[in-house]
């Protein structure tokens, strides 16, 4: 079955009666990071890439949707400010924290983003990571797109996007984060 993402209307987030409070962009500094270095953990072949709006620096849900036949489902949306890199070789941490109000045994079945830069200098490098570094996506020649990559994976867990530009020194003029989103598409299980 073939899942297709939608926007979340106001009004389906009216039904929720509740919304996380905006995120915000953090960063913290870890020279051991590179894409080349933890391959490891890095999906083997691009990802399907398609469109994806920035909105409101909120995270949604919409309400599971019931068949007789299938599995509820469901989807949340994070919106945040990506953050402002100031030095090469420094990795720079943007959290996209799943909200807490979307079940107990809920499973990703779709992952969609979109992240951007001001700039985008030589060496620039992007990483779409669930829970922690070892289950990444390199996503530094896909601005926006979905995937499959973390199908199966517990909903419950955040997402982070990682950026990094290889070198040595300060970037002058800093390169800076601009709208990131998340749409991360679930099935709930009883």
């Amino acid at each position: 079955m073939k899942t297709r993402l939608l926007p979340i209307s106001s009004a389906a987030c009216a039904l929720l009666c509740c919304a996380a409070p905006p995120a915000t962009a953090d960063a913290y500094v870890d020279r051991n990071f590179s894409l080349n270095r933890l391959q490891q953990g890095y999906a083997a072949s691009p990802p399907s890439v398609s469109p994806a709006k920035p909105a409101n620096a909120t995270a949604t849900a919409s309400a599971p949707q019931f068949d007789a036949n299938a599995s509820p489902s469901g989807a949340y949306t994070v919106n945040v400010v990506s953050a402002t890199m100031y030095s090469k070789n420094m990795v720079y941490t943007t959290p996209l924290p799943a909200p807490h109000f979307i079940g107990t045994r809920v499973t990703i079945s779709n992952v969609a983003w979109q992240y951007g830069t001001k700039t985008q200098p030589s060496g620039f490098e992007a990483a779409l990571c669930w829970k922690n570094t070892q289950t990444c996506l390199n996503v530094s020649r896909f601005g926006s797109g979905q995937t499959d990559y973390f199908n199966g994976k517990d909903a419950l867990q955040s997402f982070f996007l990682q950026y990094q530009v290889a070198g040595v020194g300060s970037l002058s003029p800093p390169v800076i984060g601009d709208t990131a989103q998340i749409i991360v598409t679930y099935h709930v299980w009883p």
